[in-house]
Parts: structure tokens; C-alpha cells; sequence
């Protein structure tokens, strides 16, 4: 396997709780083994495609990837991200909320509004 990837995510433990925050990235071969045993997963759910790729915007996972990813590593909550940080590169969120609703899993999620403080505990 390739580990030369341009993405970098980052496993955060504190208080026994594992965050996963991916930053942009794709889905890889090994990612669901590398980030296995997390409780919360922050990922983008803006996608990539052709028009985006062609005017050089870095490519991200979407909303189907983020949730099967999240639904693969058990995660407990997943928080969608980058949805909305640059017009030409956003998602309408709305989207994330049916995509989870077709994939029938029962998946906990957060989406925060700008300047919201949320405390996630183990429980």
C-alpha cells in the first residue's frame, strides 16, 4: 500500500475519547483500518468532481463516503464539515441529512453553526 497521500488527518485522544479530524481528504485502500476505535469523525461531505478538479480545488469525500465511512468504524457521532467554508467549493447540507436518511443507519450527527461550542462525553 501507498502511504504518500496529500491529505493529512489527525487522531486526537483525550479523557478516553478518540476524535478523528480528517481535514480535506478522499477515501484510500487502509483509512477504516488506520482510524479504527474512533468515537467522534469530523469529514468533509463537499465531494470533488470534474468542474472543481479542473479549476484545481482540492477533492474531498461526500456525503455517501463520509457516512460509510463513519458507519464503518463505528463511529459514535459524526460532525459533516466543509460543507460551507468556500462558495465555489460547498455543499448544501441538506443533503447530508437525506443521504444518511436513504443509507438507513443509525448514525448520531452534529452540525455546527459558526461560533458553536458543543461538549461530546463518553457516555
Amino acid at each position: 500500500m501507498n502511504d504518500d497521500f496529500l491529505e493529512l488527518g489527525y487522531i486526537i485522544e483525550y479523557n478516553g475519547i478518540k476524535l478523528y479530524h480528517s481535514g480535506d481528504s478522499c477515501i484510500y485502500e487502509g483509512l477504516s483500518r488506520k482510524i479504527s476505535g474512533i468515537d467522534v469523525a469530523m469529514l468533509p461531505i463537499n465531494g470533488r468532481d470534474f468542474y472543481r478538479h479542473s479549476k484545481n480545488i482540492i477533492g474531498n469525500m461526500n456525503s455517501k463516503e463520509a457516512i460509510r465511512l463513519a458507519h464503518d468504524v463505528s463511529a459514535k457521532l459524526l460532525i459533516p464539515m466543509h460543507y460551507d467554508m468556500y462558495k465555489q467549493n460547498g455543499e448544501n447540507p441538506a443533503c447530508f441529512v437525506s443521504e444518511l436518511y436513504d443509507a438507513g443507519v443509525d448514525l448520531p450527527f452534529h452540525m455546527f453553526m459558526p461560533g458553536e461550542r458543543y461538549i461530546y462525553t463518553a457516555d
